[in-house]
């Protein structure tokens, strides 16, 4: 038998072997076995991931139990099959060369103009470029959105994303951009309504590692879904991490997921997942926790999380429509600015924990509403309230009117149970450390039903700590509450 034919003999028979197990390709058709080092090991699973998006299969790791890869000087980054089934499989990932993504899954996208009058529209029928099929619409607008945040340098831009079918948008930007000042700038990408999924992953990160590696990075995805993954983090000095990465997606699921720890200090930043300009996630058991605080994104759409134990969820410069239920929060707090629509608890716990804090650092104060159901609170004694709204003061931007004004979200309570400590006498729904009596406006409703205090002896609940002023008439309603509401100089205006 010539050379020839038995390399195509065998290559027959891996074909059919993959065929039948359906499982797709494996490293262990590329040499891991036989790879000398970790650094050989890293380019043998790229090797495996590049084969397999050329030929359009899945990728299998059933069979391999433990991999330990280094990163290269010159590494690139492993890309993800639509299908990646890590199998249970554990990578051990050592990085002394540079901070690096070891997985991704990225489509590019194509500049197109769109006039802001036709993005609120959500029709886009008659763009030949958008009018057949799947597409994902990235808009930014090129008209800061804060133009410096106080402390910073740097400011914040507006993102919004539209899943098309057909030319029909199938969700809304959070707010319109037809005004007198926005500058869209659109580009977009053909996507698959076919599911996609990457599951059993456990990934550790060497407590030897001198640089960052940084484990999933998904951008412009429709229908995807993370499944079973673990990643673990020691203690380190190193900070500045986002373990999974979502960048302008739609449709994405995160089940079953756990993050310990995150290149992270108590005062240094560092996040579990990141997302930016994404619509339509859901994160369901969810456990994470870390120094900082586990989620850290901006631009974010729709967002759902159920069955989770998290430190913190932040939204930190718009946002829309948050719903959390049977969550358990801990030791931190949840962190918003330029949110609307409605963000709601329902059956959650928060322990020693701050529901809302509106971050003052933007200078944007929205309406909106917050909506607690058959919630829990093991009340803080250093932070005794319920919203934070930090300073409550804004510097008013000289471009964008929607920021002008301080508006304060609504309230609505049914069935709320607050254990307080022993050093706690009272407890505010809203906080602020401006005590200049500031003219707040929004806060039409705080309607509150069923709130009881266990282990306090003045059972004393402060609507508001210090006295506000409301250019709006305000709907307050109190009913079956068991302990003493009041309502401090709260004057209607």
């Amino acid at each position: 038998m010539t050379a020839k034919a038995l390399t195509l003999l065998i290559l027959l028979f891996c074909t059919i072997s993959i065929h039948v197990h359906g499982r797709g390709l494996s490293p262990l058709e590329f040499g891991l076995k036989e790879a000398n080092n970790a650094i050989e090991r890293f380019w043998v699973l790229h090797r495996t991931h590049t084969t397999a998006i050329a030929q359009n299969t899945n990728i299998s790791y059933h069979g391999i139990d433990t991999i330990r890869i280094e990163i290269p000087i010159n590494a690139v980054t492993i890309p993800l099959a639509e299908n990646t089934d890590f199998a249970k499989s554990v990578i051990i990932v050592t990085n002394r060369s540079q901070d690096f993504c070891l997985f991704s899954m990225s489509n590019e996208t194509v500049p197109i103009e769109i006039s802001k009058q036709i993005l609120d529209t959500s029709d886009f029928t008659h763009i030949k470029e958008l009018c057949k099929g799947y597409y994902i619409l990235n808009v930014e607008d090129e008209t800061p959105w804060v133009a410096h945040r106080t402390g910073y340098n740097s400011g914040a831009v507006r993102r919004d994303i539209l899943l098309i079918k057909n030319g029909k948008a199938i969700n809304k930007c959070i707010i319109p951009y037809n005004d007198s000042i926005s500058i869209p700038k659109c580009s977009y990408v053909n996507v698959s309504k076919k599911n996609k999924l990457i599951s059993g992953a456990t990934i550790i990160r060497s407590n030897n590692s001198t640089y960052k590696t940084f484990c999933f990075k998904f951008e412009n995805q429709n229908q995807l879904e993370l499944r079973n993954i673990y990643i673990r983090t020691p203690k380190s000095d190193l900070y500045g991490d986002i373990a999974i990465n979502f960048i302008c997606c739609t449709n994405i699921h995160c089940n079953n997921i756990t993050i310990d720890g995150t290149y992270s200090q108590n005062n240094k930043y560092g996040y579990g997942i990141g997302m930016n300009n994404v619509w339509n996630s859901r994160f369901t058991n969810l456990t994470a926790h870390a120094n900082w605080g586990i989620f850290g994104t901006n631009n974010v759409n729709l967002c759902t999380l159920t069955n989770c134990d998290i430190n913190r969820f932040d939204i930190h410069c718009y946002g829309r429509d948050v719903y959390c239920k049977n969550i358990i929060f801990r030791n931190l707090y949840n962190q918003f600015s330029s949110f609307y629509g409605d963000l709601t608890f329902d059956n959650c716990q928060f322990i020693n924990f701050v529901p809302i804090l509106i971050e003052d650092s933007y200078s944007a104060y929205t309406t909106f509403n917050i909506t607690f159901k058959n919630c829990n609170i093991t009340a803080d004694s250093r932070r005794p309230y319920l919203i934070d709204m930090r300073s409550g003061v804004i510097t008013k931007s000289p471009v964008r009117k929607e920021l002008s004004r301080l508006n304060w979200p609504n309230l609505f309570i049914d069935n709320m149970v607050v254990n307080f400590s022993d050093k706690m006498s009272s407890w505010n729904l809203y906080y602020t450390s401006n005590r200049n009596n500031p003219i707040v406006y929004g806060l039409t409703d705080i309607s509150i039903h069923n709130l009881k205090v266990r282990n306090s002896i003045k059972n004393t609940i402060n609507i508001v700590n210090t006295g506000i002023e409301s250019n709006y008439p305000s709907n307050i309603i109190i009913t079956n509450s068991p302990t003493m509401v009041k309502n401090i100089s709260y004057k209607i205006k």
